[in-house]
């Protein structure tokens, strides 16, 4: 069953990067060599005028340094040899290519996962890994297990919580979202998944979702580019709703977010987003807080997905 968490794409990696490192040190080494055969043997005269090799050989104390002799006649011309190794580098990178072509017929033969769903894994197992929902283009997610329930987590680039304030038309503070993953690559994800889900709350003072003339001031961006209009646990996906408006337990009771009541104190709206079709949110816009005491928090939680489809 799967289980080789995404490090195994860094080894692979690190093998490349050795036998890349091998060819220049197997060269380095080699010329080393080379330099390391060409010994000089110097020469001292006895009195006998007999000449006698330096290295390694034990002299008499009265020996003395001969005169330097005459330059001998340049020697023949050698052969032309293989300009800097040049057959060696190239036996050395056609060993790398078939390298790399061995290792990609590998990679290709090991099945990935669909998701974090299809591993086996115990708390102590979450973590990074390598998963596949589109046979092309594998990516790396964070598989969170908890019992029986095994999760798919996509990160993005807007975690923390963000304040706005001075921005008072109709969805005028625009904040994209750029998610771990390409999009075709979390489309893929979501398709092979039973369930996915996203968390977003808005904190508010003074500013409202639904303008009590008509029209609305905040909504968020589905994945296909479709302005979305209904908030975090609006279940009935009705534009302009909030969890509370489903349930009917807004601060005001006639309103369909609690942000609607457009006064503090402070408050919030907030849940899940859940519809497969839509996600995950690609864009947030809010207005309506234009004057000093007009503020805005929101934060949108990673796209979660389980199940299989």
């Amino acid at each position: 069953m799967f289980g080789k968490p995404a490090m195994d794409m860094f080894a692979v990696e690190l093998l490349l990067l050795s036998v890349l490192s091998g060819v220049s040190s197997q060269t380095v080494t080699e010329d080393e060599a080379k330099c390391g055969q060409q010994t000089t043997i110097n020469y001292v005269y006895g009195a006998d005028n007999v000449q006698t090799p330096e290295m390694g050989v034990r002299v008499p104390s009265q020996l003395h340094a001969g005169p330097p002799g005459k330059s001998g006649a340049p020697g023949q011309k050698g052969q032309k040899g293989d300009a800097a190794g040049t057959a060696y580098l190239q036996s050395e990178m056609q060993m790398l290519k078939d390298r790399i072509t061995t290792l990609e017929r590998e990679l290709e033969k090991r099945t990935l996962p669909l998701s974090c769903d299809y591993i086996n894994g115990t708390e102590t197992d979450s973590g990074n890994y390598l998963i596949s929902p589109n046979p092309n283009f594998p990516f790396i997610v964070h598989c969170k297990f908890s019992g029986s329930i095994r999760e798919t987590v996509i990160e993005h680039n807007s975690k923390d919580e963000v304040r706005i304030n001075g921005c008072e038309p109709n969805y005028c503070y625009r904040r994209k979202i750029t998610y771990a993953a390409a999009l075709s690559q979390i489309t893929a994800l979501i398709q092979q998944s039973s369930n996915c889900k996203q968390y977003i709350k808005l904190r508010c003072n003074g500013v409202l979702f639904n303008h009590a003339s008509g029209g609305r001031a905040i909504q968020w961006i589905s994945r296909s580019g479709t302005p979305v209009e209904y908030w975090g646990g609006a279940t009935s996906l009705r534009p302009g709703y909030c969890a509370c408006g489903e349930t009917g337990s807004c601060r005001e009771t006639n309103r369909k977010c609690n942000c609607d009541s457009n006064k503090g104190p402070e408050t919030s709206d907030e849940g899940f987003l859940t519809d497969k079709n839509t996600l995950p949110v690609m864009e947030v816009q809010i207005g309506d807080n234009g004057d000093n005491s007009e503020i805005a928090w929101y934060s949108l939680g990673p796209l979660i997905c389980s199940g299989r489809a």
